[in-house]
């Protein structure tokens, strides 16, 4: 849903960067190059959760202030492999909705367009 959702929106196609990762993507803006998001499957355990199994997740950019907040949320962390005070990983377990998943990539999207 979120690859074929950024596609869509924001005509930002995934770039598979990592050899040793060869299905990490992420999305960046044509103008500044600049990324809004990193879409991966990590260990579950890399985020504190319960569980050997893999789950897959993407990294959102967000502004510091609201970091806080979101933090709360069931399914949002501090962003795995990116700094922690400005990146956040959203769980795609089902645990957010589509339109709260959307809303945050929008938030990312919009903070890293300068």
């Amino acid at each position: 849903m979120v690859l074929d959702y950024i596609k869509a929106k924001y005509d930002a196609e995934p770039e598979f960067l990592w050899e040793k990762f060869p299905d990490y993507c992420i999305f960046r803006h044509r103008n500044n190059e600049k990324w809004f998001g990193l879409l991966m499957e990590i260990p579950a355990s890399k985020l504190k959760i319960q569980s050997k199994e893999p789950i897959q997740v993407i990294d959102l950019h967000i502004p510091k202030e609201g970091a806080d907040d979101l933090l709360q949320e069931k399914g949002i962390y501090p962003g795995w492999h990116m700094n922690k005070k400005t990146w956040i990983s959203l769980v795609l377990d089902g645990t957010l909705t589509d339109e709260t998943i959307q809303k945050l990539i929008e938030e990312s999207y919009q903070a890293t367009l300068s």
